[in-house]
């Protein structure tokens, strides 16, 4: 997006507070970072904010201990490129979410938290999304079809969740990348129709009886 005519382009930094909002004026995108909101309530109010432009390139949720719940509709049309939502107390992702970046988010960075609960049903109208990266949560299942549709996808991380998981990786054409190492194998996996090269010797370890 082109912020031309603005400066800077961002909300004004009291109505977003405790958010923060930068813009780099070299590559002309915008972050916001709301590590520091205490509830989902003011979030949610960050964004009901008047908001100048709503395309941005990343948002940072990290190292909170406050939020517990990412809600239905907290972006309110604000559109992000990354989610980076990393090591904090979140457990679940509600449905529609993060719908507002259906059609930008390209990274999903969200590792190291509490996650019991995700929409992978909705995942497959992530229509941009090349990396995908849940792991170190506590997912007890990954269902089937979780990452069907995904054409996008390069890279995929799904390890250290303790989950069961089913085992298709089909039809992902870009897919280069999938690590799911220390969950529970339920299936055979399919790995067919992508672009991986190299199987790691211990890609598939088998504990002893």
């Amino acid at each position: 997006p082109e912020y031309y005519g603005y400066e800077p382009p961002c909300p004004d930094a009291e109505d977003i507070a405790p958010c923060v909002c930068t813009y780099d004026s070299v590559s002309n995108v915008m972050d916001l970072d709301c590590s520091t909101v205490r509830n989902e309530e003011q979030l949610k109010l960050t964004f009901k904010t008047d908001f100048p432009f709503k395309n941005f390139n990343q948002f940072y949720l990290q190292n909170n201990y406050n939020i517990k719940v990412l809600e239905a509709g907290v972006f309110n049309g604000i559109c992000f490129e990354i989610i980076s939502i990393n090591f904090n107390k979140l457990e679940v992702i509600e449905l529609q979410a993060l719908d507002s970046c259906y059609e930008t988010a390209t990274e999903m960075r969200l590792y190291g938290n509490k996650i019991t609960s995700f929409p992978f049903d909705e995942l497959s109208q992530f229509s941009k999304l090349r990396d995908f990266d849940i792991r170190h949560n506590s997912l007890s299942l990954i269902p089937a079809d979780a990452f069907h549709g995904l054409t996008a996808l390069e890279g995929l991380y799904i390890n250290l969740n303790n989950a069961d998981i089913v085992g298709k990786f089909q039809d992902l054409p870009n897919l280069t990348t999938v690590i799911f190492t220390e969950n529970f194998l339920v299936r055979g996996i399919h790995l067919d129709s992508n672009n991986i090269t190299t199987i790691p010797g211990q890609f598939i370890k088998t504990g002893s009886s």
